[in-house]
Order: C-alpha cells, then structure tokens, then sequence
C-alpha cells in the first residue's frame, strides 16, 4: 500500500494545513503535495533580484527567516531549501558537491539557482538506496524531483561517498561550494567537511543539514571564518 496517500493523522494535517495542496495530495500523495510545493516555493525565489537576496541573507544570520511569499509552507520545514538558494544565487559558484540527494529537493533548490544564475554545475553523490524504512516522502527514485530542464546543470552519481567524494573532488581541482547532507554520524560528517576543506576555494561555501545532531558541524566551524547556525538545524560557512 502506498502509504504516502493514506490519510495518516501526518497526511491530515499536511492538508488541513495548505487546502491548495489536496488536489495533489489525492493525485500522488505526500510526494506530490511537496513538488508542488517546492515548484511554487522556487517560484517565488527566482523573482528576487540579487540585492534583494543579499538583504534576506545578511538577515538570515544568525536569525534566519522565511520571505513573506513563503511563509504558508514554512511548517514544512523548508528553511534549508531557501538558504541553500539564497548562497548560490548570491555567490554565483562555477562547482558544487552535494552529498545526499534522496527525493532530490535541495538539489532542485541547488539546480533552480544555477539556472537563474546562468552559470554552474552540481555534482550530487548518493548511496542509492532507493527505499527508507519510516520514510516519511517515500519517492521511489533518487533525485525524483529534478525537473527535467534543470538536468543540464547536474550529475548524479552512485555510491559510498567515502570512495566516491575523494574521487570527485580531486578530479574537479577545486570548488566552489560543497553541501553536506548523508550519513549524519560524528565521524562521517567530520571526514567530508575535512576533505571537502581542502578543495574549497578561498571565499568558498560549506554548509550541511542536521548540525544539531552531534558536534562535528560545531568543531569543524573552528576552521571557517564564518560560519552561521539556522534554526539550530543547518550550518553554513566560508573558507
């Protein structure tokens, strides 16, 4: 059974919370009710000009919050989605490494970016198993939710990232920005900041989701010159 269209006591609220979402809910459940909320969600962002995004992200920090036109979906948990967009379209970064793709929604954050940006690429590694015992989005395939126009900027890659990572990097020379957002043990998330530090250009970007679940985001900042913490969730900073 498709559990992401049964009317869950999570589903519900999902619903009761955003009506507009129901037509998309009853067509493809939880996966679909989210891209349609990421599409308008995107939507949004794409109109802002850079002095704009510059302003919400001088105010994200330490404070982050949502932009006025995305606060109905802010229960949902979106923050990283919009702070991941505001540093690439600020920033303007050539190479981006992504680790943990999933449903793919901070990649199409990542990729919707570039695009508005005219310029970049994203390199995403994820381990591929495509299915998650309690998943609350089941979705059936890595990176799902890239839209088909934006794949242009991107290449998903298969596999362990303690392998693959290294690989990568050393073939890119140096990147831009790297997102951290797989396996969220102390060790591993240590041993991508580290790696990925030495390929970080000078001015660059590394930011990762869960910061609150150890303290390895926190004695990695050591090395950053600034670095920033939202919602005690996601942690950002520059080489």
């Amino acid at each position: 059974m498709d559990t992401s269209k049964t009317f869950s006591s999570s589903n519900i609220r999902l619903v009761l919370r955003h009506p507009s979402l129901a037509f998309s809910f009853i067509r493809g459940g939880k996966p679909a009710a989210y891209r349609a909320v990421l599409k308008e969600l995107l939507k949004g962002l794409s109109k802002c000009d850079d002095t704009q995004i510059e302003l919400l992200l001088k105010r994200s920090a330490p404070s982050f919050q949502l932009p006025k036109n995305c606060l109905p979906y802010k229960s949902l948990e979106f923050s990283n989605i919009v702070i991941l967009y505001y540093l690439v379209r600020i920033s303007k970064p050539q190479e981006i490494v992504e680790t943990g793709v999933w449903s793919g929604k901070t990649s199409w954050a990542i990729l919707q970016a570039l695009s508005d940006n005219g310029r970049g690429h994203l390199t995403s590694i994820d381990l591929g198993i495509k299915e998650s015992s309690g998943s609350r989005l089941p979705t059936g395939q890595i990176g799902g939710f890239v839209p088909e126009n934006l794949r242009k900027y991107w290449t998903l890659e298969f596999g362990d990232a303690k392998e693959l990572l290294p690989r990568i990097l050393s073939k890119l020379g140096a990147i831009d920005m790297f997102y951290h957002d797989s396996e969220h043990s102390y060790e591993h998330m240590m041993f991508e900041f580290k790696i990925a530090f030495a390929y970080v250009k000078e001015g660059g970007i590394i930011c990762s989701d869960d910061v609150n679940l150890n303290n390895a985001w926190m004695d990695f900042s050591k090395l950053l010159k600034h670095h920033f913490e939202i919602d005690n969730k996601f942690g950002y900073g520059y080489h």
